[in-house]
């Protein structure tokens, strides 16, 4: 009885994992960034860059993963003069999801509060766009 038990098991074994394997490839595949655009607003130019490169998306994700919140704003950033950055990561599914940064000071993702952030941890990020020439074509004023 026990060795008809154990024989069922391992031939349900293969079907137990091919739906586990496929199920997870859904999901992994629907979190997956495959493309970056960052546009940055300063006084009179404005840059923008659009990265599909796996190391560049990385090297923006890393960015805001390390960007520590410290609290609700305290001023209106809307109100404020100096840079700004609005960063869409695009997945997969063709979701895509808005983080703006403003003044290097005031963080805020897809329509949540702003919230303040250490300026210098956000002043890292003009730099680093500097560091990485865009992947596509985008004009620049």
């Amino acid at each position: 009885m026990k060795i008809l038990q154990k024989l069922s098991f391992l031939l349900f074994l293969p079907f137990l994992l091919a739906g586990f394997v496929s199920a997870s490839r859904s999901t992994d595949s629907l979190n997956i960034i495959t493309q970056v655009q960052v546009t940055c607003k300063q006084e009179d130019a404005t840059i923008t860059r659009t990265y599909i490169q796996p190391h560049k998306i990385e090297g923006i994700l890393n960015f805001l993963r390390l960007l520590k919140c410290k609290g609700k704003a305290d001023s209106d950033p809307q109100q404020l003069t100096g840079n700004s950055f609005q960063i869409i990561l695009y997945d997969a599914s063709g979701k895509r999801s808005i983080y703006r940064l403003r003044a290097n000071r005031f963080f805020s993702k897809n329509s949540s509060p702003w919230v303040m952030v250490s300026p210098e941890q956000a002043s890292g990020l003009y730099p680093l766009l500097l560091s990485m020439p865009s992947d596509k074509k985008t004009q620049s004023k």
